[in-house]
Order: structure tokens, then C-alpha cells, then sequence
């Protein structure tokens, strides 16, 4: 078995070296680099600057796989080509494994990262480089998180990463299958445009956060089973969110602050002590919207909406 980790330690000197490696122009072209780590306690680091010297157009495709305890897998990829998309892959089986991917200043760039264990760590992160934020943005970038077990944390963080002037999309999606778990999405800061947050959780004692500032803005939370807990917060511009929280008992909470133009917000909580709250605050239009409706379908539950500024404004209240 050691013998295996010293093999998968010069893969990782090799993923690094075909990226930064001595020669100038291996800095970049039609990057690919794949690591393997079996056993406990293993560090795996990708690298990739996805564009070399004289501008041409690198191809970075990066992935790592890890099956045991205690992992740690990173991949960093920037200053990519607005034409070739850009992918990052982290697959890992097992308990306490961490899975970390960065993405910079890269357009249409995928992350993706499976896991499958308990205590499991996942973050992506896609925004624009530093230092030079004003001038290069990423754009139409997607995210996925996929989680199964106990006590696992995903996190998904974008910023802009859709150009005003462009028709793209952003997106991230989290995926939660067990108990204890969390999911975070960030979507902020202009031109963070067009963007679609997706959160699917089934299991108890699940918490869900989605925090979004700009144009567009949708936001989907689907939590099934009891004690749940889901925060939707948009500071706005079209907005739209969605919370569905179902099981036999019940006894979640759902909250939806929308501050902005058009708004809309629903939360359906199908089952008995469940705790909903709609806040909007703004302007509408695009013929009049605010609109908020709750709907609780058993008993001992509680519901607010609030509703001010201007716009069509509606509100509905089901128990």
C-alpha cells in the first residue's frame, strides 16, 4: 500500500509539471491531468492555467478520484478560453474526504464533485481573477454538487460569472441524499446575471441556504422529510424562489426575503408544525408582480407574508 501512495505522489508531481512545467509553452496547450488516490490520508493538487503565453487556447480537462478516509483533493484552474469549456471532476468514496475546486476568470466552465460517505467537505468556487476584476469576467458557468450520507457540507460560491452584455446562463446545483446535511449557494455581485440555483435535499435535520444579488435570479429548494431548514434570500432584480418542504411530520422552517423588482415567492409545506415566512420589499413590474402564496396542508402550522413598496403586489395564505 505504500508503495501505491509513492505512485499516486509522482502523478501529482507530474499533473503539475505538464502544467507549469520547465518548458514555456507547456504552461498551457490541451491540458489533461488525472489522479488516483486509494487509502487514508492522501493530498492530491491540479493546477492548471488554461491559457499560455502567447494567448492560444488551452484546453484544461482535470480529475481526481479518491476512495478511502481522510483525502484531501484540490483543483485550481484560470485564466481560460472563452471558447473551449473548461472541466473539473472530483469523485471520492469514503468518510471525511474533502473535494475543492476553483475556477477563475474561466468561460463555460464546469465543476463537478460526487461524493459518497459521511463528514464529507465539498466546495466550488467560480468568480472573476484578481487583480484585474474589472476587465475579465467569467461567463455561463455551471456547478454540481452531489452528496450521500451523514453530515455532509457543500458549498457552491459564484461571482460574476455571467457578462451583462451576454445571453449566458450560471448555474449551481446541490444534491444531498442522507441526515445532517448542509448546502450553501452564493450567487453575488454584478454582473452575476442569469443565474439558477437548484438545491435538492431528502433526508431530516437538513439545512439549505441560498443567497443571491443581481439580475434574473431563480432559486429552487426541495427538502423532503422533517426538521428541515431552508433560508432563500435575493436582493433582487426578477427574482423567483421556490421552497417545497414535504415528509409525514413536518416541523420545518422556510424563509424567503426578496428585496427588488418583480419578485415571487411560494413555499409549500405539505405536512403539520412547520414555520413559513415570505418577506418582499419592492418596485415590480413586467405587469405588475410581487405575488407571494404559502400553502400548509395539516396542523400546527404558522405563516407570514409581508409585503412592501411598490408593484402588483398579491399575497395568499393556505392552512
Amino acid at each position: 500500500m505504500q508503495q501505491r501512495h509513492r505512485l499516486y505522489l509522482s502523478a501529482i508531481a507530474f499533473a503539475l509539471a505538464i502544467n507549469y512545467g520547465g518548458v514555456g509553452t507547456a504552461l498551457a496547450g490541451n491540458n489533461d491531468a488525472t489522479i488516483d488516490q486509494t487509502g487514508g490520508g492522501n493530498t492530491a493538487t491540479i493546477d492548471q492555467t488554461t491559457h499560455n503565453p502567447g494567448n492560444a487556447p488551452g484546453g484544461a480537462t482535470a480529475d481526481i478520484t479518491q476512495n478511502g478516509n481522510n483525502n484531501a483533493g484540490t483543483i485550481i484552474q484560470d485564466n481560460g478560453s472563452g471558447t473551449i469549456p473548461i472541466h473539473a471532476t472530483i469523485h471520492s468514496t469514503g468518510d471525511t474526504n474533502s473535494g475543492t475546486i476553483v475556477q477563475r476568470g474561466l468561460d463555460n466552465a464546469s465543476a463537478t464533485i460526487d461524493q459518497t460517505g459521511n463528514l464529507n467537505t465539498a466546495s466550488i468556487t467560480q468568480d472573476f481573477p484578481n487583480p484585474n476584476p474589472l476587465n475579465v469576467f467569467a461567463d455561463g458557468d455551471s456547478a454540481s454538487i452531489s452528496q450521500s450520507g451523514t453530515a455532509n457540507n457543500a458549498t457552491i460560491h459564484q461571482m460574476g460569472t455571467s457578462c451583462g452584455l451576454c445571453n449566458d446562463h450560471t448555474s449551481a446545483s446541490i444534491d444531498q441524499l442522507g441526515t445532517s446535511n448542509s448546502a450553501t449557494v452564493n450567487q453575488i455581485g454584478f454582473p452575476t446575471m442569469r443565474t439558477t440555483a437548484t438545491v435538492s435535499q431528502n433526508g431530516t435535520l437538513l439545512v439549505a441556504t441560498v443567497n443571491q444579488s443581481g439580475n434574473d435570479n431563480t432559486a429552487t429548494v426541495t427538502q423532503t422529510s422533517a426538521s428541515n431548514n431552508a433560508l432563500v434570500t435575493q436582493n433582487a432584480s426578477n427574482s423567483t424562489a421556490t421552497v417545497t418542504q414535504g415528509g409525514a411530520i413536518g416541523q420545518s422552517n422556510a424563509t424567503v426575503n426578496q428585496s427588488g423588482t418583480w419578485n415571487e415567492a411560494t413555499i409549500l409545506q405539505p405536512a403539520s408544525l412547520n414555520d413559513a415566512i415570505i418577506v418582499q420589499t419592492g418596485l415590480g413590474t413586467a405587469a405588475l408582480p410581487n405575488v407571494a402564496s404559502i400553502s400548509q396542508a395539516s396542523r400546527l402550522n404558522t405563516a407570514s407574508i409581508t409585503q412592501s413598496g411598490g408593484g402588483g403586489n398579491h399575497a395568499t395564505i393556505r392552512q
